[in-house]
C-alpha cells in the first residue's frame, strides 16, 4: 500500500475519486491501483484496491467511479490465465466469509438478476451443457447461472445477436435441449451478404456455430 503515500498530497488538491464501500475514506490513485486513503495502521489500515489492470484490461478513473457507485462496468472482453478470452462487466461485491471487497466478473445471467428478469421464465430455457446449470437471460446474452468464482466460473454464453441477427428465445431452447436449431434466415456476414443457416453447440468450448445445408447457400 506503500505506493498510494506519494500520490496522496497531490490527489488532495486535485479532489479524490470516490468513497471507500469498506470504510467510507477517499479513494486516491496509486501506480497500479487506485486505494483507499486510510492504508495506514493509524487510520484504521484499510485494504481496499481496485487494481489497474484486470484480466488484462485496463481500469481507467471512469470505471472506477462506475464500480464505487455500486454499478457495474460495460461488458469487455477479458483474457483468462489459459489465456481464453471471455465477455464479462466488472462489479464490486463484498465476501462476506473475508470480509472485504472484491472486484468481481459479472456476466449475462448476473445482469439479468438486477434488471429485474422472471427466474420463472428464464429457467425454463434450459440447462447449461458445460455443467448443468440453469441458463438465464440477461440484456445481451443468455448465460450460465454458475457464473460465480466460488460455482465454478462457468463463462457459457449465447450472445442474443449473432451476424446481426437477433436470436429468439425458441432457438435458445432448441440449442439447450436439442443441441441445433432450425433454419434461421438474415443473418448478414462480415462482407455485407445476407445468408441463412441453422446454429448449433460446437467444440469443448459449446460455442455458438453456424451449419450450412444445400438449401442455405452457404
Amino acid at each position: 500500500m506503500e505506493e498510494f503515500k506519494m500520490n496522496e498530497e497531490k490527489q488532495t488538491q486535485q479532489g479524490f475519486l470516490g468513497k471507500c464501500p469498506a470504510c467510507g475514506g477517499e479513494i486516491i490513485e496509486g501506480k497500479k491501483g487506485f486505494g483507499c486513503r486510510n492504508w495506514r495502521e493509524p487510520d484504521g489500515g484499510c485494504r481496499f484496491v481496485v487494481w489497474k489492470e484486470i484480466a488484462g484490461n485496463k481500469i481507467d478513473p471512469m470505471l472506477l467511479k462506475t464500480l464505487l457507485s455500486g454499478g457495474a462496468t460495460p461488458a469487455m472482453t477479458f483474457r483468462s490465465k489459459e489465456g481464453r478470452e471471455f465477455s464479462a462487466s466488472l462489479k464490486l461485491e463484498r465476501n462476506e466469509k473475508e470480509g472485504r471487497w472484491e472486484t468481481r466478473f459479472v456476466s449475462a445471467a448476473k445482469e439479468a438478476s438486477e434488471d429485474g428478469g422472471e427466474p420463472q421464465e428464464t429457467s425454463q430455457l434450459g440447462n447449461c451443457p458445460r455443467c448443468g446449470a440453469a441458463v438465464e437471460e440477461g440484456p445481451k446474452g443468455f448465460g450460465c447461472r454458475n457464473w460465480r468464482q466460488e460455482d465454478g466460473a462457468c463463462r457459457f454464453v449465447i450472445w442474443k445477436t449473432i451476424a446481426g441477427k437477433q436470436i429468439p428465445r425458441k432457438a435458445v431452447q432448441d440449442l439447450l435441449t436439442k443441441g441445433k436449431t432450425q433454419v434461421i434466415n438474415g443473418f448478414v456476414s462480415k462482407k455485407g451478404k445476407e445468408f441463412s443457416a441453422s446454429l448449433r453447440l460446437g467444440g469443448d468450448d459449446y460455442k455458438t456455430v453456424f451449419v450450412f445445408d444445400d438449401s442455405s447457400g452457404g
